[in-house]
């Protein structure tokens, strides 16, 4: 578990330079045309740390050149970077770090959540679990511009369900396996945070997305 901290690394890393451009948004041109959905900088923070902490690894078949101007530059949570640059980071780190173990990426996905929470501190609802795993969707939804989406499906006094789904190539959908598996470790964080005790999580196909399902206990029902 020693490697596995060290690999997943999220302490600081000076950037070794800043980026010359720093304008509102970061737009990649896809060959069609078209403007790639984009992510907020907040998403990328863990991602970008985990590659530079783990320099010998051999990136340069996951990522392009201009990939690397944005991580050793200064990724700034407020601004908006090409949704294909975060792929390529999530698809470098799932196979190189995480070598495919879902359960490595959901551990991932719980020590990402602290440095968003730490931004976006409305995200947690102090006893109110629920409400809280509800706020980290809708803030999931804009920090990603609804790509992947996350919808909750369906709410009980002590679990919430959510529906997510990506627009991405049928060959990606491990990808998108990961990322759920990521956002349940970010979810158990966020419910604990609010009060909920024994956290559990489960990740289920469901077509073409998968469903992800938050449960807990309250403090209430663990005295009776």
């Amino acid at each position: 578990m020693e490697n596995d901290q060290e690999e997943f690394s999220s302490r600081a890393v000076e950037p070794s330079h800043h980026i010359q451009n720093t304008q509102e948004s970061i737009r990649l041109s896809l060959p069609d045309g078209r403007v790639d959905t984009q992510v907020k900088g907040s998403m990328l923070l863990g991602y970008v740390k985990t590659i530079r902490a783990n320099k010998q690894m051999d990136w340069g078949q996951y990522l392009r050149p201009s990939d690397w101007e944005i991580i050793q530059g200064s990724v700034l949570a407020s601004t908006w970077y090409p949704f294909e640059f975060f792929c390529r980071l999530g698809i470098a780190i799932f196979k190189e770090v995480a070598h495919y173990d879902l359960n490595r990426v959901r551990e991932f996905g719980r020590r990402n959540i602290q440095e968003i929470l730490q931004i976006y501190k409305n995200i947690v609802v102090p006893g109110n679990p629920q409400q809280s795993l509800l706020n980290l969707a809708e803030h999931q939804e804009m920090l990603m511009q609804g790509n992947p989406s996350m919808k909750a499906i369906s709410l009980s006094p002590q679990s919430v369900r959510y529906r997510i789904h990506a627009s991405l190539d049928p060959v990606e959908r491990p990808l998108l396996e990961a990322f759920c598996y990521q956002m349940a470790g970010g979810a158990e964080v966020t419910a604990e945070r609010a009060g909920g005790q024994e956290v559990t999580s489960r990740v289920l196909p469901a077509g073409d997305s998968f469903e992800l399902e938050v449960s807990w206990k309250s403090e209430d029902w663990i005295s009776l």
